[in-house]
């Protein structure tokens, strides 16, 4: 045998025996595996991996997030902490040491005395998230109470013994009667929450909308809350003292409340660390006051009386998102109004008083037969150009189709060097109002407008990266869309990314309308983009 003939035969062999070892190798490490699987149940996971789970079990409860529903009152009875500890002795010893779990005292019609004790024995030391949620039982009259006064306030006493621990606090009722309770006992002058970061108190509509009293209830913890961080009133007010600190206040939202701008001026004062600031629905005029906040980042308005009034008003030289709602602008010097508030200097130039701003969001309701003047004509140009650092632009109302035919209009006679909107790159268009009026041929109008609006932009070197338009468009107009996607493929759309989304839209798009204050624990929650069309 030559050389060469040895070596083949030898690498031959060197092939097969390590194949062969290789097969084998595999198989014992199959076998391993397979023993390593079976003996891995749920019973052999370590403590803390349980513990894990079972808080994780928690935040999932149905009871979180849905403050509005009927079996609210049966939460604590059915919470995930307790029916973990009934599974095992194993799995009861683990909740039982593990104070993380019952550390969400939720208080309603159906909590005892005896039940709300052994959740605050069992928390321990830990920081306690308390749910003050008294809800209407199923087929129950109006002038019926789940739960009497007497046996509220023993509660309360009860729970205000752990007060020094209360990090969160949510008050939720329709009865004005068991309000009054829960807010004369919060407002007791010695009172003090100094662990508090969350206030959240959602009143009854007849109370929030009747009464003509701004200060309907005494401020809660009148001795002070030197934590707190966020605040959201729904339908109600308490009055803010100049003299008091706020100094971690970062949010605060009020929604279809007697609020005014005095009591923003308040706010300004108390409050400069505050960044996120929304008033939605106030119906009370006064004088003019200063509102400076020198580190407001996003500020979300929506009162029809007094949006012009506090955007000239507003001084927020950091603000980066403006959402605008209840925008019914009918006439050209309404329209002026907008302009002038949004003005920097007061001046008839294009220099705007928020020179950091990133979105713009605008609510627009608007009347079926003629579209806003800040939608056509001349006022439209002179709105837009007072935001040249707005990468994202989101627009909901019936008018949806004539605002994005006004963009096309405004793009179609300008310089390249004199770009509306330079820095635009995100898109948001329509939304619940736009169900029925963007189906059918109005949908495939629709689109075609969107298209044109991308040429123009290209044109004019200001191209979009990202349109979000209803989900229900994308479905109805599905030929149009197939046209769409065969241009994009063929390069005339490249780096476009159209999405179909549904109402609501995600925090990040979309903060909500006027009453979307409830609905904020949800936004937070979960992801609002289920059933979402994402299509490229």
């Amino acid at each position: 045998m030559t050389p060469a003939t040895i070596f083949q035969a030898s690498s031959a062999s060197v092939k097969r025996i390590t194949a062969r070892v290789g097969k084998i190798a595999w198989s014992q490490f199959n076998r391993h595996r397979h023993r390593q699987r079976s003996k891995m149940t749920i019973d052999r996971l370590p403590d803390e991996i349980l513990e894990h789970i079972f808080v994780l079990a928690g935040e999932l409860h149905p009871c979180r997030g849905q403050r509005d529903v009927t079996h609210t009152t049966r939460c604590m009875s059915c919470s995930a902490e307790l029916v973990v500890s009934t599974v095992s002795r194993r799995w009861r010893a683990i909740a039982l040491n593990y104070s993380r779990l019952w550390t969400t005292i939720r208080l309603s019609a159906s909590t005892t005395p005896q039940a709300l004790q052994l959740y605050l024995d069992r928390s321990r030391y830990r920081p306690l998230d308390v749910e003050i949620v008294v809800r209407m039982s199923k087929g129950a009259t109006t002038a019926s109470r789940p739960i009497t006064q007497g046996a509220l306030r023993t509660l309360l006493h009860t729970l205000l013994q752990a007060l020094p621990r209360w990090r969160q606090l949510h008050v939720s009722t329709p009865f004005p009667d068991i309000l009054d309770v829960v807010m004369s006992l919060l407002g007791q002058k010695h009172l003090g929450a100094p662990s508090l970061e969350v206030l959240a108190i959602e009143c009854p509509f007849e109370t929030g909308l009747l009464s003509g009293n701004g200060n309907m209830y005494p401020q809660p913890f009148p001795a002070g809350a030197p934590r707190l961080q966020h605040v959201q009133l729904h339908r109600c007010s308490f009055p803010l003292q100049d003299n008091e600190s706020l100094s971690r206040l970062t949010s605060f939202e009020v929604a279809s409340a007697p609020w005014t701008l005095s009591d923003l001026h308040v706010l300004s004062i108390t409050s400069p660390q505050l960044t996120h600031l929304a008033v939605t629905s106030s119906y009370k005029l006064d004088s003019r006051v200063s509102l400076h906040f020198p580190n407001l980042r996003s500020l979300r308005i929506g009162d029809y009386f007094q949006n012009a009034t506090i955007l000239e008003l507003m001084e927020a030289p950091q603000l980066e998102v403006l959402q605008i709602e209840d925008m019914e602008v009918q006439f050209n010097v309404t329209a002026g109004w907008y302009v002038d508030a949004l003005r920097g200097d007061g001046s008839h130039g294009d220099q705007s008083k928020f020179p950091n701003l990133r979105s713009l969001r605008l609510q627009m309701p608007g009347s079926p037969e003629d579209p806003s003047p800040l939608i056509v004509g001349q006022r439209f140009s002179d709105f837009l150009r007072l935001f040249p650092s707005v990468e994202h632009l989101a627009f909901v109302g019936i008018h949806v189709h004539q605002f994005v035919r006004g963009l096309v209009a405004l793009h179609s006679h300008v310089e390249p060097d004199d770009v509306l909107l330079p820095k635009l790159t995100h898109l948001t268009l329509g939304g619940q109002d736009e169900l029925n009026t963007l189906g059918g041929e109005c949908g495939v109008r629709f689109l075609e407008s969107v298209m044109q609006l991308v040429k123009v932009r290209r044109l004019v070197n200001g191209p979009l990266r990202r349109i979000q338009v209803p989900v229900n468009v994308l479905a109805r107009d599905r030929f149009l869309l197939r046209k769409f996607l065969v241009q994009m493929r063929h390069g005339s759309r490249k780096g476009l990314e159209l999405e179909g989304v549904r109402m609501p839209y995600p925090s990040d798009v979309w903060l909500g309308y006027k009453w979307g204050l409830r609905m904020l624990p949800q936004l937070h929650g979960k992801n609002t983009l289920e059933g979402a069309s994402a299509l490229l």
